[in-house]
């Protein structure tokens, strides 16, 4: 069971989900351009919102965005929350 989690807790874990999202989309053989467009097809500059995931501009990942990603891949976000937060496959 997890404990109180501190901002910097947080941030890990938001980091260690978007490895594995990376990892998947990697071994998937999609671009991020086009897993960026895939997630968020509505939005101005896909390229640009993933960007600033990955180099951790964005302050807060957040459900939804996390949702939209692992989808985009055809990932179930609940076991790739629990595959992160108590380190099992995917």
């Amino acid at each position: 069971i997890l404990g109180m989690l501190t901002q910097d807790d947080v941030k890990d874990i938001e980091g260690a989900l978007l490895e594995k999202l990376e990892q998947i989309r990697k071994e998937k053989g999609i671009s991020s351009s086009d897993w960026g467009r895939m997630a968020f097809p509505e939005a101005g500059s896909p390229v640009t919102k993933m960007r600033n995931f990955r180099n951790g501009r964005k302050s807060i990942l957040g459900v939804g965005d996390l949702i939209r990603l692992a989808q985009a891949l055809g990932v179930d976000p609940s076991k790739l929350f629990a595959s992160v937060l108590f380190d099992k496959k995917v």
